[in-house]
């Protein structure tokens, strides 16, 4: 391998905070029922 790739396949693991932000993402519509609408809005 190249150094190119070897470097970009080093980064490709997953931190550790990044599954718990998107579990967050994902279950704060659920959480916050009344509020869903908003919560969409601020994503798009």
């Amino acid at each position: 391998m190249n150094n190119a790739q070897t470097s970009l396949l080093g980064k490709q693991r997953w931190k550790l905070w990044e599954p718990l932000f998107w579990l967050v993402a994902l279950a704060l519509p659920l959480v916050l029922g009344g509020h869903s609408l908003i919560v969409n809005e601020i994503a798009i």
